[in-house]
């Protein structure tokens, strides 16, 4: 073998060397950079998710204060696929199937109270029907001030 070729192969193989090296670094520093921007967007995401149930949380109360109840309802629906715990979208979306007089009232009424236990319950299953779901609601029901005996009774005597 001659020097040229020699020193031909081992500049290859130098050049190989080389190229492997600077795919190795360029793929290390993409991984830092994905892991960066993956981060970044965590930090942001929750945020962001929060503000936006929020806004649209407000712009149902503006809805249904100007008495468009079926965008009150599409604005609370997104502020709840934005933060599925954001209690005001609930409420506002309570009140504005209230408006409606719509069916859907009452798992948002349950969802809102976290049980079936209130006089407004009872109301809204008595308004559709439900009276067997008017009488369970009734049987929970402590009532408190003297406004809530009244209607307690007053119910009470629709259902039973």
């Amino acid at each position: 073998m001659s020097k040229w070729n020699t020193s031909r192969t081992a500049s290859r193989e130098l050049c190989r060397r080389s190229v492997a090296a600077t795919n190795v670094r360029r793929t290390r520093v993409y991984w830092k950079v994905g892991l960066a921007g993956a981060i970044v967007l965590l930090l942001v995401a929750k945020p962001h998710s929060t503000w936006k149930s929020n806004r649209f949380s407000e712009r149902a109360a503006a809805s249904l204060a100007k008495g468009d109840a079926r965008q009150a309802v599409l604005e609370s629906r997104v502020a709840l696929a934005a933060d599925d715990k954001n209690s005001d979208a609930v409420a506002h979306l309570a009140k504005a199937y209230e408006e409606l007089n719509d069916r859907r009232l009452l798992p948002v009424l349950e969802q809102l109270t976290g049980d079936k236990g209130n006089l407004r319950y009872a109301r809204a299953a008595l308004a559709f029907g439900e009276i067997d779901l008017a009488g369970q609601s009734l049987a929970e029901i402590q009532p408190q001030a003297t406004e809530e005996i009244v209607e307690y009774s007053k119910l009470g005597v629709v259902v039973g």
